[in-house]
Protein backbone atom coordinates (compact mmCIF):
# COMPACT_ATOMS: atom_id res chain seq x y z
CA UNK A 1 0.00 0.00 0.00
CA UNK A 2 1.58 3.60 -0.80
CA UNK A 3 2.15 6.13 1.83
CA UNK A 4 3.67 8.76 0.58
CA UNK A 5 4.78 10.71 -3.27
CA UNK A 6 7.59 12.46 -2.60
CA UNK A 7 9.93 14.68 -5.10
CA UNK A 8 13.78 14.55 -4.70
CA UNK A 9 15.77 17.71 -5.39
CA UNK A 10 17.16 17.84 -8.60
CA UNK A 11 15.25 15.03 -10.31
CA UNK A 12 12.24 14.42 -12.44
CA UNK A 13 11.05 11.33 -10.02
CA UNK A 14 8.83 10.22 -7.41
CA UNK A 15 10.20 8.20 -4.40
CA UNK A 16 7.24 6.15 -3.13
CA UNK A 17 7.26 4.55 -0.18
CA UNK A 18 4.79 2.07 0.12
CA UNK A 19 4.17 -1.08 2.45
CA UNK A 20 4.88 -4.55 1.32
CA UNK A 21 2.10 -6.94 1.81
CA UNK A 22 4.00 -9.78 2.36
CA UNK A 23 5.93 -8.92 5.10
CA UNK A 24 3.98 -5.82 6.43
CA UNK A 25 8.04 -3.85 5.79
CA UNK A 26 8.20 -0.25 4.35
CA UNK A 27 10.26 0.31 1.33
CA UNK A 28 11.14 3.17 -1.09
CA UNK A 29 11.33 2.99 -4.83
CA UNK A 30 12.35 5.95 -6.83
CA UNK A 31 10.65 6.59 -10.20
CA UNK A 32 11.40 8.20 -12.69
CA UNK A 33 9.27 9.77 -15.57
CA UNK A 34 10.60 11.55 -18.22
CA UNK A 35 9.18 15.89 -19.02
CA UNK A 36 6.73 14.18 -22.11
CA UNK A 37 5.89 11.30 -20.21
CA UNK A 38 7.54 9.03 -22.14
CA UNK A 39 10.75 6.54 -22.12
CA UNK A 40 10.37 6.05 -18.52
CA UNK A 41 12.67 4.07 -16.60
CA UNK A 42 13.75 3.00 -13.04
CA UNK A 43 17.27 3.26 -11.28
CA UNK A 44 17.50 -0.55 -12.25
CA UNK A 45 16.29 -0.39 -16.25
CA UNK A 46 12.95 0.51 -18.49
CA UNK A 47 9.88 -1.10 -17.77
CA UNK A 48 7.46 -1.83 -20.20
CA UNK A 49 4.01 -0.17 -19.31
CA UNK A 50 2.22 -0.35 -22.93
CA UNK A 51 -0.19 -2.82 -21.26
CA UNK A 52 -0.69 -1.01 -17.94
CA UNK A 53 -3.98 -1.73 -17.13
CA UNK A 54 -3.05 -5.51 -17.62
CA UNK A 55 -0.59 -5.09 -15.06
CA UNK A 56 -2.20 -3.03 -12.62
CA UNK A 57 -1.14 -4.17 -9.16
CA UNK A 58 -3.82 -2.33 -6.88
CA UNK A 59 -4.38 1.33 -5.73
CA UNK A 60 -2.11 4.08 -4.81
CA UNK A 61 -2.59 5.74 -1.91
CA UNK A 62 -1.03 9.04 -0.26
CA UNK A 63 -0.83 9.83 3.01
CA UNK A 64 -4.56 11.08 3.16
CA UNK A 65 -6.48 7.87 1.02
CA UNK A 66 -6.42 6.87 -2.58
CA UNK A 67 -5.10 9.13 -5.15
CA UNK A 68 -7.83 10.78 -7.38
CA UNK A 69 -8.35 11.87 -11.13
CA UNK A 70 -10.85 13.76 -12.85
CA UNK A 71 -13.19 13.02 -15.68
CA UNK A 72 -10.34 13.18 -18.66
CA UNK A 73 -8.09 10.90 -16.17
CA UNK A 74 -5.86 13.77 -15.12
CA UNK A 75 -4.24 13.35 -11.90
CA UNK A 76 -6.09 15.98 -9.61
CA UNK A 77 -3.45 18.34 -7.61
CA UNK A 78 -3.37 21.68 -5.80
CA UNK A 79 -1.15 24.22 -5.13
CA UNK A 80 -0.70 25.66 -2.05
CA UNK A 81 1.75 28.09 0.60
CA UNK A 82 1.90 26.92 3.57
CA UNK A 83 -2.16 26.13 4.49
CA UNK A 84 -3.43 28.38 1.78
CA UNK A 85 -4.49 26.67 -1.00
CA UNK A 86 -3.90 28.83 -4.92
CA UNK A 87 -6.15 28.87 -7.25
CA UNK A 88 -3.88 28.45 -10.42
CA UNK A 89 -6.40 30.63 -12.39
CA UNK A 90 -5.07 33.70 -10.29
CA UNK A 91 -1.65 32.90 -11.83
CA UNK A 92 -0.71 35.59 -14.30
CA UNK A 93 2.24 37.33 -15.64
CA UNK A 94 3.96 40.03 -13.46
CA UNK A 95 3.90 43.67 -14.45
CA UNK A 96 5.01 46.86 -13.27
CA UNK A 97 2.05 49.04 -14.49
CA UNK A 98 -0.13 46.71 -12.06
CA UNK A 99 2.33 47.53 -9.57
CA UNK A 100 3.66 43.62 -8.57
CA UNK A 101 6.17 43.21 -6.49
CA UNK A 102 8.50 40.75 -5.40
CA UNK A 103 9.97 40.13 -1.79
CA UNK A 104 13.20 38.37 -1.13
CA UNK A 105 14.16 36.73 2.03
CA UNK A 106 17.13 35.69 3.18
CA UNK A 107 18.24 33.09 4.88
CA UNK A 108 17.49 33.92 8.08
CA UNK A 109 13.94 34.25 6.76
CA UNK A 110 13.30 38.16 7.18
CA UNK A 111 12.79 39.92 3.92
CA UNK A 112 15.67 41.66 2.59
CA UNK A 113 16.35 45.75 2.91
CA UNK A 114 16.57 48.39 0.42
CA UNK A 115 17.94 52.11 1.41
CA UNK A 116 15.23 54.43 1.20
CA UNK A 117 14.74 57.04 -2.19
CA UNK A 118 17.95 55.17 -3.91
CA UNK A 119 15.86 51.53 -3.59
CA UNK A 120 19.62 50.03 -2.80
CA UNK A 121 19.94 46.60 -1.35
CA UNK A 122 21.30 47.74 1.87
CA UNK A 123 24.56 45.19 2.88
CA UNK A 124 27.11 45.31 5.99
CA UNK A 125 30.25 43.78 4.73
CA UNK A 126 31.76 43.11 8.15
CA UNK A 127 35.02 40.68 7.79
CA UNK A 128 36.92 39.32 5.04
CA UNK A 129 36.80 35.69 3.49
CA UNK A 130 39.84 33.88 5.31
CA UNK A 131 42.58 35.71 3.64
CA UNK A 132 41.30 36.77 0.15
CA UNK A 133 38.99 39.70 -0.60
CA UNK A 134 35.85 39.56 -1.12
CA UNK A 135 35.23 40.27 -5.30
CA UNK A 136 32.75 40.46 -7.82
CA UNK A 137 30.92 37.99 -9.87
CA UNK A 138 29.64 34.94 -9.10
CA UNK A 139 31.00 32.45 -5.95
CA UNK A 140 30.36 29.34 -4.33
CA UNK A 141 28.66 29.13 -0.70
CA UNK A 142 32.35 28.72 0.50
CA UNK A 143 33.73 32.18 -0.51
CA UNK A 144 30.43 34.25 -0.17
CA UNK A 145 29.46 36.88 1.75
CA UNK A 146 25.91 36.40 3.41
CA UNK A 147 23.76 39.77 2.82
CA UNK A 148 21.31 40.42 5.44
CA UNK A 149 18.47 43.09 5.29
CA UNK A 150 17.08 44.71 8.71
CA UNK A 151 13.81 43.19 9.64
CA UNK A 152 12.22 46.64 9.24
CA UNK A 153 13.16 47.34 6.06
CA UNK A 154 10.39 48.21 3.62
CA UNK A 155 9.55 46.10 0.58
CA UNK A 156 12.21 45.66 -1.93
CA UNK A 157 11.27 46.01 -5.19
CA UNK A 158 12.94 44.19 -8.10
CA UNK A 159 12.87 44.32 -12.17
CA UNK A 160 11.70 41.19 -12.92
CA UNK A 161 11.76 41.31 -16.75
CA UNK A 162 14.67 38.96 -16.24
CA UNK A 163 13.33 36.38 -13.62
CA UNK A 164 15.86 33.81 -15.05
CA UNK A 165 19.14 35.92 -14.50
CA UNK A 166 17.77 37.89 -11.29
CA UNK A 167 15.61 35.70 -9.00
CA UNK A 168 16.45 36.85 -5.52
CA UNK A 169 14.32 34.33 -3.33
CA UNK A 170 10.67 33.07 -2.93
CA UNK A 171 7.80 34.74 -4.81
CA UNK A 172 5.29 35.11 -2.51
CA UNK A 173 2.00 35.32 -4.94
CA UNK A 174 2.20 34.74 -8.76
CA UNK A 175 -0.94 36.12 -9.95
CA UNK A 176 -0.54 35.09 -14.25
CA UNK A 177 1.76 32.57 -15.70
CA UNK A 178 0.94 31.96 -19.15
CA UNK A 179 3.88 29.87 -20.32
CA UNK A 180 6.37 27.63 -19.71
CA UNK A 181 9.52 27.08 -21.67
CA UNK A 182 8.08 29.24 -24.28
CA UNK A 183 4.78 27.33 -25.07
CA UNK A 184 1.40 28.38 -23.64
CA UNK A 185 -0.31 26.38 -20.43
CA UNK A 186 -3.12 25.09 -20.62
CA UNK A 187 -5.04 26.20 -17.22
CA UNK A 188 -7.40 24.35 -15.48
CA UNK A 189 -7.12 20.27 -16.23
CA UNK A 190 -6.76 18.60 -19.36
CA UNK A 191 -4.44 15.89 -21.41
CA UNK A 192 -0.90 15.40 -20.86
CA UNK A 193 1.13 17.55 -23.47
CA UNK A 194 4.08 19.67 -24.35
CA UNK A 195 1.91 22.60 -22.71
CA UNK A 196 0.17 21.07 -19.82
CA UNK A 197 1.57 22.40 -16.43
CA UNK A 198 3.33 20.50 -14.69
CA UNK A 199 3.94 20.56 -10.69
CA UNK A 200 6.77 19.46 -8.56
CA UNK A 201 5.96 18.60 -4.96
CA UNK A 202 8.71 19.05 -2.44
CA UNK A 203 11.00 16.66 -0.59
CA UNK A 204 9.10 17.24 2.67
CA UNK A 205 5.88 18.16 1.97
CA UNK A 206 2.83 15.35 1.45
CA UNK A 207 -0.14 16.94 -0.48
CA UNK A 208 -3.02 14.98 -0.85
CA UNK A 209 -4.53 14.01 -4.14
CA UNK A 210 -8.16 13.25 -4.91
CA UNK A 211 -10.44 11.96 -7.97
CA UNK A 212 -10.26 8.80 -9.71
CA UNK A 213 -7.03 6.88 -10.06
CA UNK A 214 -6.71 5.96 -13.86
CA UNK A 215 -3.69 3.99 -14.80
CA UNK A 216 -3.78 4.79 -18.67
CA UNK A 217 -2.71 7.97 -17.62
CA UNK A 218 -0.40 7.75 -15.21
CA UNK A 219 3.26 6.26 -16.60
CA UNK A 220 5.67 5.59 -13.73
CA UNK A 221 8.78 3.74 -13.42
CA UNK A 222 10.45 2.09 -10.40
CA UNK A 223 14.22 2.59 -9.26
CA UNK A 224 14.69 -1.12 -10.49
CA UNK A 225 13.72 -4.01 -13.06
CA UNK A 226 10.67 -5.24 -11.37
CA UNK A 227 9.79 -9.03 -12.54
CA UNK A 228 6.03 -9.47 -12.18
CA UNK A 229 5.41 -13.00 -12.13
CA UNK A 230 5.24 -12.47 -8.73
CA UNK A 231 2.72 -10.37 -7.67
CA UNK A 232 1.47 -11.99 -4.36
CA UNK A 233 5.35 -10.06 -3.38
CA UNK A 234 4.58 -6.64 -4.60
CA UNK A 235 0.88 -6.28 -3.80
CA UNK A 236 -0.13 -2.34 -3.91
CA UNK A 237 -3.42 -2.36 -3.18
CA UNK A 238 -6.65 -4.85 -1.20
CA UNK A 239 -8.70 -6.86 -2.87
CA UNK A 240 -12.83 -6.06 -2.09
CA UNK A 241 -15.90 -8.18 -2.50
CA UNK A 242 -19.75 -6.70 -3.34
CA UNK A 243 -20.17 -5.88 -0.01
CA UNK A 244 -17.56 -3.74 0.29
CA UNK A 245 -15.20 -5.98 3.07
CA UNK A 246 -11.78 -6.62 2.24
CA UNK A 247 -11.50 -10.38 1.21
CA UNK A 248 -9.55 -12.37 4.33
CA UNK A 249 -7.16 -14.85 4.17
CA UNK A 250 -5.73 -17.42 6.74
CA UNK A 251 -2.59 -15.86 8.89
CA UNK A 252 -0.15 -19.04 8.05
CA UNK A 253 -1.05 -20.28 4.25
CA UNK A 254 -2.10 -17.04 3.29
CA UNK A 255 -5.29 -19.37 1.51
CA UNK A 256 -8.23 -17.28 0.85
CA UNK A 257 -10.96 -17.55 3.91
CA UNK A 258 -14.61 -18.63 2.25
CA UNK A 259 -17.56 -20.20 3.72
CA UNK A 260 -20.23 -22.70 2.12
CA UNK A 261 -23.78 -21.57 2.28
CA UNK A 262 -27.11 -22.99 1.55
CA UNK A 263 -29.50 -19.67 1.52
CA UNK A 264 -28.62 -17.95 4.26
CA UNK A 265 -28.01 -20.89 6.37
CA UNK A 266 -23.99 -21.91 6.63
CA UNK A 267 -22.55 -25.10 5.96
CA UNK A 268 -20.21 -26.71 8.31
CA UNK A 269 -17.42 -28.63 5.61
CA UNK A 270 -16.63 -31.22 8.44
CA UNK A 271 -19.73 -32.69 7.88
CA UNK A 272 -19.23 -33.11 4.45
CA UNK A 273 -18.92 -37.11 3.72
CA UNK A 274 -19.41 -39.68 1.41
CA UNK A 275 -23.05 -41.26 2.03
CA UNK A 276 -23.09 -44.50 3.39
CA UNK A 277 -26.35 -47.47 3.04
CA UNK A 278 -27.45 -45.63 6.36
CA UNK A 279 -28.07 -42.31 5.31
CA UNK A 280 -31.30 -41.23 5.00
CA UNK A 281 -32.64 -39.22 1.32
CA UNK A 282 -35.27 -37.27 0.77
CA UNK A 283 -36.56 -36.67 -2.50
CA UNK A 284 -39.88 -35.13 -4.26
CA UNK A 285 -40.11 -36.79 -7.34
CA UNK A 286 -43.52 -34.78 -9.73
CA UNK A 287 -43.51 -37.32 -12.18
CA UNK A 288 -42.64 -40.48 -13.10
CA UNK A 289 -42.02 -42.10 -16.18
CA UNK A 290 -42.09 -45.85 -15.36
CA UNK A 291 -40.96 -47.65 -18.88
CA UNK A 292 -42.77 -50.60 -20.22
CA UNK A 293 -39.80 -52.94 -20.20
CA UNK A 294 -39.67 -56.83 -18.98
CA UNK A 295 -37.61 -54.97 -16.17
CA UNK A 296 -39.88 -51.65 -15.88
CA UNK A 297 -42.50 -51.20 -13.33
CA UNK A 298 -45.10 -50.47 -16.40
CA UNK A 299 -46.58 -52.15 -19.15
CA UNK A 300 -47.90 -51.33 -22.42
CA UNK A 301 -50.81 -51.91 -23.34
CA UNK A 302 -52.14 -55.08 -25.01
CA UNK A 303 -48.31 -56.54 -24.52
CA UNK A 304 -47.70 -60.18 -23.75
CA UNK A 305 -46.93 -61.68 -20.36
CA UNK A 306 -43.73 -63.37 -20.24
CA UNK A 307 -42.53 -65.24 -17.09
CA UNK A 308 -40.45 -62.74 -14.82
CA UNK A 309 -42.20 -59.73 -15.90
CA UNK A 310 -41.33 -57.20 -13.04
CA UNK A 311 -44.68 -55.46 -11.33
CA UNK A 312 -46.28 -53.70 -9.02
CA UNK A 313 -48.14 -55.66 -6.76
CA UNK A 314 -51.51 -54.66 -6.14
CA UNK A 315 -52.94 -54.00 -2.32
CA UNK A 316 -55.89 -54.68 -1.11
CA UNK A 317 -57.67 -54.02 1.84
CA UNK A 318 -59.50 -56.36 4.31
CA UNK A 319 -63.10 -54.85 5.07
CA UNK A 320 -65.08 -57.25 7.11
CA UNK A 321 -67.49 -54.43 8.26
CA UNK A 322 -67.95 -53.03 4.94
CA UNK A 323 -66.87 -49.59 6.20
CA UNK A 324 -66.71 -46.84 4.02
CA UNK A 325 -63.35 -46.73 2.92
CA UNK A 326 -63.87 -42.80 0.55
CA UNK A 327 -64.85 -39.64 1.34
CA UNK A 328 -66.50 -38.38 -1.20
CA UNK A 329 -68.27 -39.58 -4.81
CA UNK A 330 -65.60 -39.85 -7.29
CA UNK A 331 -62.55 -40.22 -5.03
CA UNK A 332 -60.09 -42.36 -5.76
CA UNK A 333 -60.65 -45.66 -3.79
CA UNK A 334 -58.80 -49.52 -2.74
CA UNK A 335 -60.58 -52.79 -3.64
CA UNK A 336 -61.74 -54.56 -0.67
CA UNK A 337 -61.58 -58.47 -0.02
CA UNK A 338 -63.45 -60.98 2.99
CA UNK A 339 -61.23 -62.83 5.20
CA UNK A 340 -60.64 -65.39 2.49
CA UNK A 341 -58.86 -62.88 0.36
CA UNK A 342 -61.66 -62.79 -2.17
CA UNK A 343 -62.70 -59.48 -3.96
CA UNK A 344 -65.32 -58.42 -2.52
CA UNK A 345 -68.45 -57.42 -5.36
CA UNK A 346 -71.67 -55.43 -4.97
CA UNK A 347 -74.76 -57.97 -5.87
CA UNK A 348 -76.87 -56.01 -7.93
CA UNK A 349 -80.51 -55.23 -5.74
CA UNK A 350 -83.35 -56.64 -7.98
CA UNK A 351 -86.61 -54.94 -7.42
CA UNK A 352 -89.57 -55.96 -9.26
CA UNK A 353 -92.38 -53.79 -10.65
CA UNK A 354 -95.78 -55.18 -11.19
CA UNK A 355 -99.65 -54.40 -11.67
CA UNK A 356 -102.59 -55.99 -12.58
CA UNK A 357 -105.73 -54.85 -14.66
CA UNK A 358 -109.39 -54.52 -14.16
CA UNK A 359 -111.85 -57.16 -15.93
CA UNK A 360 -111.95 -56.00 -19.08
CA UNK A 361 -109.90 -52.27 -18.81
CA UNK A 362 -106.43 -51.37 -20.06
CA UNK A 363 -103.21 -51.18 -17.69
CA UNK A 364 -99.91 -49.50 -17.63
CA UNK A 365 -97.01 -50.63 -15.36
CA UNK A 366 -94.27 -47.55 -14.54
CA UNK A 367 -91.27 -47.87 -13.02
CA UNK A 368 -90.22 -44.27 -11.56
CA UNK A 369 -87.47 -42.23 -13.14
CA UNK A 370 -84.08 -43.74 -10.67
CA UNK A 371 -83.08 -40.32 -9.88
CA UNK A 372 -80.28 -38.11 -11.61
CA UNK A 373 -77.71 -39.73 -13.56
CA UNK A 374 -79.06 -43.07 -12.93
CA UNK A 375 -80.88 -46.01 -15.26
CA UNK A 376 -82.91 -48.78 -15.19
CA UNK A 377 -81.32 -52.56 -16.17
CA UNK A 378 -84.37 -54.54 -17.17
CA UNK A 379 -83.38 -58.43 -16.18
CA UNK A 380 -86.97 -59.85 -17.10
CA UNK A 381 -90.55 -58.71 -18.52
CA UNK A 382 -93.42 -61.15 -18.11
CA UNK A 383 -97.28 -60.19 -19.39
CA UNK A 384 -99.72 -62.58 -19.05
CA UNK A 385 -103.54 -62.94 -19.54
CA UNK A 386 -105.82 -64.45 -17.22
CA UNK A 387 -109.52 -65.55 -18.22
CA UNK A 388 -110.88 -65.67 -14.41
CA UNK A 389 -114.66 -66.34 -15.53
CA UNK A 390 -116.86 -69.47 -16.20
CA UNK A 391 -117.40 -68.29 -19.65
CA UNK A 392 -115.10 -68.69 -22.44
CA UNK A 393 -113.89 -65.44 -25.32
CA UNK A 394 -114.35 -66.75 -28.45
CA UNK A 395 -111.52 -65.43 -30.61
CA UNK A 396 -112.35 -62.78 -33.61
CA UNK A 397 -110.71 -60.76 -35.96
CA UNK A 398 -109.51 -58.47 -32.82
CA UNK A 399 -105.62 -58.66 -32.14
CA UNK A 400 -104.06 -57.73 -29.17
CA UNK A 401 -101.10 -54.98 -28.57
CA UNK A 402 -98.59 -54.30 -26.36
CA UNK A 403 -96.02 -51.17 -26.07
CA UNK A 404 -93.16 -50.09 -24.57
CA UNK A 405 -91.42 -46.39 -23.57
CA UNK A 406 -87.62 -45.69 -22.77
CA UNK A 407 -86.21 -49.16 -23.49
CA UNK A 408 -83.55 -49.81 -25.89
CA UNK A 409 -85.85 -50.43 -29.70
CA UNK A 410 -89.36 -49.95 -28.23
CA UNK A 411 -89.99 -53.47 -27.66
CA UNK A 412 -93.64 -54.29 -28.88
CA UNK A 413 -95.82 -57.58 -28.27
CA UNK A 414 -99.04 -59.10 -30.01
CA UNK A 415 -101.92 -61.68 -29.05
CA UNK A 416 -104.94 -63.19 -30.02
CA UNK A 417 -108.33 -62.54 -28.01
CA UNK A 418 -109.24 -66.02 -27.51
CA UNK A 419 -109.19 -66.90 -24.20
CA UNK A 420 -110.87 -70.10 -22.84
CA UNK A 421 -112.58 -70.02 -19.11
CA UNK A 422 -110.83 -70.12 -15.88
CA UNK A 423 -107.29 -69.80 -18.78
CA UNK A 424 -104.29 -68.19 -19.03
CA UNK A 425 -102.38 -67.13 -21.91
CA UNK A 426 -98.64 -65.86 -21.87
CA UNK A 427 -98.11 -62.90 -24.09
CA UNK A 428 -94.33 -62.45 -22.95
CA UNK A 429 -91.96 -64.24 -20.83
CA UNK A 430 -88.02 -63.29 -20.86
CA UNK A 431 -85.30 -63.24 -18.83
CA UNK A 432 -82.21 -61.05 -19.88
CA UNK A 433 -78.66 -61.69 -19.82
CA UNK A 434 -76.59 -61.08 -16.99
CA UNK A 435 -76.32 -57.01 -16.65
CA UNK A 436 -79.68 -56.37 -18.60
CA UNK A 437 -80.65 -53.81 -20.87
CA UNK A 438 -79.85 -50.50 -19.80
CA UNK A 439 -82.91 -48.27 -20.72
CA UNK A 440 -82.87 -45.33 -23.23
CA UNK A 441 -82.24 -42.19 -21.00
CA UNK A 442 -81.57 -41.33 -17.39
CA UNK A 443 -83.73 -40.03 -14.82
CA UNK A 444 -86.70 -40.80 -16.79
CA UNK A 445 -89.59 -43.42 -15.99
CA UNK A 446 -90.11 -46.77 -18.18
CA UNK A 447 -93.52 -48.09 -19.01
CA UNK A 448 -95.07 -51.26 -20.33
CA UNK A 449 -98.96 -50.87 -21.82
CA UNK A 450 -101.48 -53.45 -22.35
CA UNK A 451 -104.64 -52.90 -23.99
CA UNK A 452 -108.77 -54.24 -22.55
CA UNK A 453 -108.57 -58.40 -23.23
CA UNK A 454 -112.25 -58.69 -23.55
CA UNK A 455 -115.30 -59.38 -20.83
CA UNK A 456 -114.20 -60.50 -17.32
CA UNK A 457 -110.42 -60.92 -18.20
CA UNK A 458 -107.70 -59.13 -16.74
CA UNK A 459 -103.90 -58.51 -17.55
CA UNK A 460 -100.50 -59.38 -15.19
CA UNK A 461 -97.50 -57.44 -15.86
CA UNK A 462 -94.16 -58.13 -14.23
CA UNK A 463 -90.98 -56.59 -14.36
CA UNK A 464 -87.36 -57.35 -12.93
CA UNK A 465 -84.56 -54.44 -12.59
CA UNK A 466 -82.05 -52.88 -10.80
CA UNK A 467 -80.58 -49.24 -10.64
CA UNK A 468 -77.49 -47.92 -11.42
CA UNK A 469 -75.18 -44.90 -13.35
Amino acid sequence: MVDILVSRPGFRDLQVRYVDMADATFAEKIVAVNPDGSNIGGGGGPVDVSDRAARLLGIVYGSGGQLQQNANLNLKTELYVGAAAIDPRSIRTLSAAAFDSVQAVGSAGAILAQRAGTNELETEVQRWLGSVAPTVGSKISANSIPVVIASDQGAVSADVSDRAARLLGVVATVTSLTQMNGVAIQMGFGVRTAGTQRVTIATDDVVPVTGTFWQATQPVSIAAAVDVSDRAARLLGRVYGSQGQQITQTATNFNLQSEIAVGGALIDPRSIRALTASDVVSAQVTSLIPGSGATNLGKAEDAAHTSGDIGVLSLYVRNDALVDLTNADLDYGTPTVDVKGRAMVREQAVLIATTISGANAAVTLTIAAAGAGLFHYITSVEIINVNPTAAAIAGSAVTLGYTSTNIPGAPAWTAGNALAAGAEKVVERIVYPSGGIKTTTANTATTIVAPAIGLGCVCRILVTYFVAP
